[in-house]
């Protein structure tokens, strides 16, 4: 279960995001989180709205459940988990023009938890943290995920970088 709040557009405030409870702990904060920055509400009321609770469900499909007779050190599910974050640099000529972004980028975790297949989803402004969002994703690594004691490919993983000037 995830807490936030709610701009009067109805986009979720990125750094009100935080994790409430999670079970089990430390495998699904992350994919969550990014799949809170990514949600959009109609807000009606057309204020800040604080305080949303918000449960994300994952649940495996098309797996049987475990044998009775499988043995007890195999990993059924583990979410990948990042093992390197990265800051992407400012680019200089947006932070001297005092320019604010993002990029969403999409792209596929491997069995050996690197990443490939990069494709810009979203830009804002458009082309301007482009290369150093791409930049960065390139050096990101992963535990990848675990089905049934086998690392396995996650495709279509979205990630948001932010630039924001200090205060």
């Amino acid at each position: 279960m995830l807490g936030f709040s709610v701009n009067a557009d109805g986009e979720v405030i990125n750094s009100s995001i935080r994790t409430i409870q999670e079970q089990p702990e430390g495998y699904f904060e992350l994919s969550a989180t990014n799949a809170a920055r990514r949600l959009s509400f109609q807000n009606i009321r057309g204020e800040l709205v604080e305080d949303i609770r918000y449960v994300f469900r994952y649940q495996l499909e098309g797996l049987d459940p475990p044998s009775p007779n499988a043995p007890a050190d195999i990993i059924q599910f583990r979410e990948m988990l990042p093992l390197r974050l990265i800051t992407p640099a400012y680019p200089e000529v947006a932070q001297e023009l005092g320019l604010e972004g993002f990029v969403v980028l999409k792209f596929t975790v491997n069995e050996s938890g690197a990443v490939s297949d990069i494709v810009i989803d979203q830009s804002e402004p458009l082309g301007v943290f482009d290369a150093e969002a791409i930049r960065a994703t390139q050096r990101l690594r992963f535990d990848p995920r675990i089905v049934v004691g086998e690392p396995v490919r996650v495709e279509e993983v979205s990630y948001r970088f932010d630039w924001q000037l200090p205060q």
